[in-house]
């Protein structure tokens, strides 16, 4: 997924002013969603999505599946889709555009909006050896290099630790291999760290869990967002987000299938740390 982010940044510098000077047509609405299994011939729960998209807006729906978020992107940028559902990374690199806006915000059936990437150490250790996790890791890695303050640093001194996975490196921290690691915690709506993450998963999996901290913490790293086209009436947009807001956990499992909970409304400035990540990467 990594790679195609930075690919399509360069794709829709091109087709942005494309997209932006042909007319739109209004109907019908058009919801894009990733379908995992490029073999599944329909979206599990198409009628209710379209049934409450349509209830809300008052407007015909169609859903289209799209193979995988390049795709997806590329879709809702040329405006081929109204209404999108991404992961933080590709509505980084859709919004790049100028042309897509985030609304709303899943949230899981605790209450978590999305995480924050921190760094554990042992207490009165220096940080010759900090864990990071696999490549595609957003908290255990993309975000660290990209928004700790230390990270050239510790990156140039050669003194952080390449893992697999996150069990990996939890497992050499808990053994004494590592002098910390970079994991990560859930967030509420309010900016409250919640239980559970890499705090917890160390506290038992040994009793070295209790003798770290959290050295740093990011900004919060919110889940993908729900986004629509920036041209979409203000009207139309507030209808979109009351339904998402407002709607129970039945009305809304087929579009929030991945967390089971909720939404809270979303604004682009929630999703700069998303952006800084991906510019992080193209630096590279």
């Amino acid at each position: 997924m990594v790679r195609y982010m930075i690919r399509l940044c360069a794709l829709l510098m091109a087709m942005s002013q494309a997209a932006l000077s042909q007319p739109r047509t209004e109907e019908p609405f058009r919801i894009g969603m990733v379908v995992a299994a490029s073999d599944v011939p329909e979206i599990e729960g198409v009628s209710g999505i379209r049934e409450m998209f349509s209830r809300a807006l008052g407007r015909s729906v169609e859903v289209i599946a799209a193979r995988d978020h390049e795709a997806l992107v590329a879709a809702h940028v040329a405006g081929r889709v109204d209404y999108a559902i991404y992961t933080a990374l590709s509505y980084a690199a859709a919004a790049r555009c100028g042309c897509v806006e985030p609304i709303a915000t899943p949230m899981t059936s605790e209450g978590a909006i999305g995480v924050r990437s921190i760094l554990m150490t042992r207490t009165e250790r220096a940080l010759e050896r900090i864990a990071v996790g696999a490549p595609d890791s957003v908290a255990g890695r993309l975000a660290p290099l990209a928004l700790w303050p230390d990270a050239f640093e510790a990156r140039s001194a050669q003194r952080l630790v390449d893992f697999p996975s996150a069990q990996d490196a939890q497992e050499e921290f808990v053994a004494g291999a590592v002098d910390a690691i970079f994991g990560w915690v859930p967030v509420s709506s309010s900016g409250e760290n919640l239980p559970g993450g890499t705090p917890d998963r160390l506290a038992a999996m040994s009793s070295a869990g209790t003798e770290s901290r959290i050295e740093w913490e990011s900004d919060v790293l919110r889940h993908g967002p729900h986004a629509v086209r920036a041209d979409l009436s203000r009207d139309m947009r507030q209808k979109l987000v009351a339904m998402l807001v407002d709607g129970t956990d039945a009305e809304l499992v087929y579009i929030n299938r991945a967390y089971g909970g909720g939404f809270v409304a979303a604004s682009r400035d929630d999703y700069q740390p998303a952006v800084k990540i991906l510019e992080s990467l193209e630096a590279e």
